[in-house]
């Protein structure tokens, strides 16, 4: 089987490029790297890993940059939340797939379904008034607004999962987050909302514990 960013082929094993993919993990005697073209879920950890990050394709947001709406979802098992990690327009050579990341390191998270990056830009956030974030770029290319520089709250060498991270927005020096106060309710997205209980993604200069991430087991995994 083969894996394209327009679809995820899943099995509990594949074989291609040279490299191994798993669903979840079977490497319980290995370090749990997260890997180049990867797909990967991303979750809150202060919320007790209950939101992922997600997008929708299709659904833009109605004010602001109007692209593509990207928030932290209480559905982590749908497709929608899975993003492939790709390097970033900062790094000057391609990253090999199944090649663990460095920590510190840029990279693109290009949203599995839809083939949009994470974005951000100093256009306003509708909910909490911060940097809004968005799905952004046609078929995985964009622009330097894409990428996000992974910081491992523990200091290690590469990105591993079930370990923090933060990830830091280059162009606008702002951290990925969300908060609980930041929810998209039928008060403020209306009865038929497709992201009703979702939480407002968002990018905020100051630190925090709603700036780390971790990423989850579920998901597709390569490596060398």
């Amino acid at each position: 089987m083969a894996l394209t960013y327009g679809f995820l082929a899943v099995s509990l094993a594949m074989h291609f490029w040279g490299v191994e993919a798993y669903y979840g993990s079977t490497e319980e005697e290995e370090t749990k790297y997260v890997t180049c073209q990867s797909a990967v879920r991303l979750a809150h950890q202060k919320s007790g890993e209950k939101y992922v990050l997600s997008s929708l394709n299709g659904q833009n947001y109605g004010s602001g940059s109007r692209q593509q709406v990207v928030t932290f979802s209480p559905q982590k098992s749908e497709s929608a939340s899975l993003w492939v990690i790709r390097q970033g327009h900062e790094e000057s050579t391609a990253c090999e797939a199944g090649e663990p990341i460095q920590c510190n390191s840029y990279v693109r998270l290009t949203h599995n379904d839809s083939q949009r990056n994470l974005h951000s830009h100093r256009v306003k956030a509708s909910l909490s008034g911060q940097n809004e974030v968005s799905g952004y770029g046609n078929d995985g290319e964009g622009d330097g607004g894409d990428d996000w520089r992974v910081e491992c709250v523990e200091k290690t060498k590469y990105w591993e999962r079930g370990k923090s991270v933060m990830l830091y927005h280059a162009s606008t020096q702002a951290y990925l987050q969300c908060h609980p106060n930041a929810e998209f309710t039928r008060n403020n997205c209306g009865g038929n909302c497709p992201i009703m209980n979702h939480l407002e993604a968002f990018s905020r200069g100051n630190v925090d514990k709603n700036t780390q991430m971790v990423v989850l087991d579920a998901g597709v995994f390569l490596s060398k």
